[in-house]
């Protein structure tokens, strides 16, 4: 079946989480991304349905649907797959240039800078989100558009971080829009 009808006039939002973060930046992607999966679901009808970690705020929005839409599907975080030099799988990687490439593991060496700095005892968010900045060069090519420290479940935007926290970031480098995110363990 068509999964859109051409006539369509529902749509599935989690109102709240649409709107902070990624969805300041991506107004409407999170009601197109909790639509369709919530039409996959009810075509397929899973029990179990697998979601990746690097697009955390996704993961978070699809077991708030699922939980407030009573729906009987067990979602499972899939941590992020990472190449050799830390940075996250995607196949907007593919459209990196060399250069952009070289920059863009930058990205994951700040999220783990700051890990670091908080398993030695740094607890303030600005803190650990400048360190992440610190890491990343300064260049034309890279144009940061957040980084926050999270609390995982409600996502709001930590001044203290503690352990569980994540830091999740996007970044425009050299045209390519990345994000990932880090947990925060002891």
């Amino acid at each position: 079946p068509e999964v859109y009808s051409p006539n369509a006039e529902t749509w599935v939002s989690v109102d709240k989480l649409s709107q902070i973060h990624e969805g300041e930046f991506r107004p409407g992607h999170f009601r197109g991304v909790t639509t369709v999966v919530n039409i996959l679901f009810n075509i397929i009808g899973p029990d179990v349905a697998l979601f990746g970690e690097k697009d955390f705020q996704q993961l978070g929005l699809i077991k708030k649907m699922v939980v407030d839409l009573h729906m009987p599907i067990e979602i499972v975080g899939c941590p992020t797959v990472r190449e050799n030099d830390g940075l996250a799988l995607s196949s907007r990687n593919a459209r990196l240039s060399s250069k952009a490439r070289s920059i863009a593991p930058s990205l994951f060496k700040g999220l783990s800078s700051a890990r670091k700095l908080f398993v030695q005892g740094e607890n303030m968010a600005l803190r650990l989100e400048n360190e992440i900045s610190s890491q990343i060069p300064k260049s034309d090519l890279v144009k940061v558009e957040y980084v926050r420290v999270i609390d995982p479940v409600t996502f709001e935007q930590r001044s203290l971080a503690i352990s569980g926290d994540r830091i999740i970031l996007a970044a425009w480098v050299d045209g390519v829009r990345l994000i990932d995110n880090i947990v925060l363990e002891q």
